[in-house]
């Protein structure tokens, strides 16, 4: 009997997510209305909506580490040649650069252009230090990680993605020796993309739940 994933309606999706938004919007415009040291503070914002939408994020942030190893591991191994599997190195970190490049550019774009921030005086609990930079050397060797098991649980993504492609690529010199091993993966990567699927379903109401406690706290005009 082959497993079948719970269908998602991304466009539908979509739209929820942009409903609970704007009535998050509308919510927490409310709630600055009611006192903020009882009850709707310390059960509503801080209590309700903080524990929803910090679980929500929590578990996204669960399956990143286990998603980046595993699927790169299964994709490694469908590829199958060595050739391929060299270039597939060679493109996976090129893009991984990349793609840090342009979130980076975009980010600090975005914050030039419209002036983030500006007049805002939140709150540090610690002070910020802004460390230099390691030369190019060190970042080379600091790829190829030391303990894959300390990379996994410091979500170190660079050393992760080192790791599941050496590791995927050893695994298909073998696959025939290790067929269990590579079908527990493959079956493991099904689950985890099923899992992925469930805990999207829950993303409008805790999006709704984080936007409510931004406005809430902060205030329509600093959004």
């Amino acid at each position: 009997m082959t497993m079948q994933e719970p269908p998602i309606d991304s466009i539908h999706l979509t739209r929820k997510i942009l409903i609970a938004m704007v009535s998050a919007i509308i919510i927490g415009i409310i709630l600055r209305f009611f006192p903020h040291d009882g009850w709707v503070d310390n059960y509503i914002i801080e209590g309700l909506f903080a524990v929803i939408g910090q679980i929500f994020i929590n578990l996204m942030k669960m399956l990143v580490v286990p998603i980046v190893l595993i699927s790169l591991i299964c994709g490694t191994l469908s590829l199958g040649n060595s050739h391929t599997l060299g270039r597939l190195g060679i493109k996976t970190l090129l893009l991984y650069l990349f793609t840090t490049a342009v979130a980076i550019t975009i980010a600090l774009a975005v914050a030039y252009l419209f002036h983030v921030g500006t007049g805002a005086h939140l709150p540090l609990d610690t002070a910020i230090e802004i460390k230099k930079a390691p030369p190019i050397k060190t970042l080379l060797v600091r790829m190829i990680p030391e303990n894959p098991i300390r990379a996994l649980a410091e979500g170190n993504m660079l050393q992760i993605i080192i790791f599941a492609l050496l590791f995927g690529t050893a695994l298909s010199f073998v696959k025939e020796q290790s067929k269990k091993l590579v079908n527990i993966l493959q079956e493991i990567n099904h689950t985890l993309m099923t899992l992925i699927l469930l805990i999207m379903r829950i993303a409008p109401y805790a999006i709704f739940c984080l936007m409510v406690k931004v406005v809430a706290e902060l205030g329509i005009d600093l959004i």
